[in-house]
């Protein structure tokens, strides 16, 4: 189950960075900190693309699943 979480807790920051943080930490608190820092780094990564993608074409996606403003 430990795996399950590191492989999606960058997608969980992504979603929610503020409302995942209580998780975020319990999850973690076991973890060394060489890892802790490449799961932070891999997060933060990961929420950035997302944010990217979004960014650059959100509107498209949007308009082929028919959701307007």
């Amino acid at each position: 189950m430990e795996h399950f979480w590191h492989c999606f807790v960058p997608l969980f920051v992504a979603v929610d960075a503020i409302g995942i943080l209580p998780l975020f930490i319990s999850i973690t608190e076991e973890v060394e900190r060489p890892k802790l820092r490449r799961v932070i780094v891999q997060s933060v990564l990961t929420a950035a693309v997302v944010a990217l993608v979004f960014l650059a074409i959100g509107k498209v996606i949007f308009s082929f699943l028919g959701i307007s403003v």
